[in-house]
């Protein structure tokens, strides 16, 4: 049977109008919906950003002025080899306590802890237990880690490291130290801040 001259232009226009809606969609998310999500997704960074300065505040009232205080802010990929998968950025808050032993860091740490309801965890080797180990009887740096929530749909982190070893943030001037971070991030759309490398 021969398709009538009629049917194939009702096909054709068919087909026409969904490869018109189909465009119409696409340039849509394109040109407006992508655009709202990457500007939404840039907001709650700098959301984050201020609930880390408050916090950071919180904590200078609770334990005292830090040694040292630094911000970073970055975005970087999962393969930092080939710079390839996906993106994601981050927001942090360090600060430095320095000339503080085992002692007295595991009880700033214990302090900080309070502004959370998750437990602390273990996040080296060298650490054990919930407070820092003296230096000479535990070699190497000791970290923990805590959640303290989400901040504008961004999971958010403290940690804890005594002594500081690694030396990319700061280098500090005494043996015994405390590092308290401050952190948020998560999966990005774009590159809100400098790719790390």
């Amino acid at each position: 049977m021969a398709m009538t001259k009629t049917k194939v232009r009702i096909i054709r226009y068919t087909l026409y109008g969904l490869l018109i809606l189909g465009l119409t969609a696409l340039l849509g998310y394109v040109l407006v919906l992508r655009p709202l999500q990457i500007r939404q997704q840039k907001q709650n960074f700098t959301k984050a950003e201020s609930r880390l300065d408050e916090l950071a505040k919180q904590i200078e009232a609770t334990i005292g002025k830090p040694d040292a205080t630094k911000k970073d802010k970055s975005c970087g990929r999962a393969n930092l080899l080939s710079e390839k998968g996906p993106l994601g950025c981050d927001v942090s808050i360090y600060l430095l306590y320095e000339n503080k032993t085992a002692d007295i860091s595991s009880a700033l740490m214990q302090k900080v802890a309070l502004f959370s309801d998750s437990n602390l965890r273990i996040g080296s080797g060298s650490a054990h237990g919930k407070s820092f180990v003296n230096k000479s009887q535990q070699r190497g740096e000791q970290t923990f880690f805590q959640n303290f929530g989400a901040t504008s749909q961004l999971p958010c982190s403290f940690s804890y490291s005594y002594p500081l070893m690694d030396r990319k943030i700061f280098i500090p001037k005494a043996e015994e130290n405390l590092q308290i971070g401050l952190s948020c991030g998560g999966p990005a759309m774009a590159e809100y801040y400098p790719v790390n490398k």
